[in-house]
């Protein structure tokens, strides 16, 4: 695939996604047949390249060659252009795409943390259900934390990652996430208080009731 034809690429935990303003520019049978390659699949608005473990390592290869830094790759043009003479159905699904690309930029950076987070808590299940850690001790408290940390903190995360996907501020959406998960907040929303009122119209503390749950 030409560098010219190229809008953004992306990656998951084992595809490289690239955005083509053209896809059938794409050589498939010769991408098919490179090593390391598992298979090609071109949906959703995107051309996936199935690799495996290695995607982060080929990620930032490709990106290198493409004289991009990450950032850069992050903010730049996705799911692919509009022509002035578009359907309204294109025109739909085009945003359809950048909505899903917007969510799967912003999650994806920190989906290994949340399966080894995962993997660390069923481990400790089975440890303390069979009696080999105690869950009252400190290194199950420790380890515990460590686990908890990446779904606690996770609107901060994930803030991050969707301000540097649509070129904003990271350290101001991190604060805003920062503010959903403070405890005062948290307690207001248990405490079923609202945020403000204007007339007859409440504004509840819901989004971070429902985080909080």
């Amino acid at each position: 695939m030409a560098k010219k034809n190229i809008n953004n690429v992306i990656h998951c935990v084992t595809r490289l996604r690239f955005y083509l303003k053209d896809d059938t520019q794409a050589n498939e049978d010769e991408l098919t047949h490179l090593t390391g390659v598992l298979s090609v699949a071109n949906a959703g608005g995107q051309y996936q390249i199935v690799i495996g473990a290695a995607v982060e390592d080929i990620y930032k290869e490709v990106i290198s060659q493409m004289d991009l830094s990450d950032d850069q790759s992050n903010i730049m043009e996705t799911a692919g252009t509009l022509s002035e003479d578009s359907t309204s159905f294109e025109r739909i699904k085009h945003s359809g795409d950048q909505l899903i690309e917007i969510i799967t930029g912003s999650v994806m950076p920190i989906i290994n943390l949340l399966a080894d987070s995962g993997i660390i808590k069923s481990l400790l299940a089975v440890l303390t259900a069979s009696n080999l850690v105690s869950a009252t001790g400190n290194v199950y408290l420790i380890v515990s934390a460590m686990a908890d940390a990446v779904f606690y903190f996770l609107p901060i995360l994930i803030g991050f990652n969707a301000a540097k996907r649509l070129g904003g501020n990271p350290l101001l959406t991190a604060v805003i996430g920062g503010i959903i998960i403070h405890p005062t907040v948290l307690e207001a929303a248990n405490n079923d208080l609202n945020i403000l009122s204007i007339g007859t119209f409440s504004f509840p503390y819901v989004a971070c009731f429902l985080w909080h749950y």
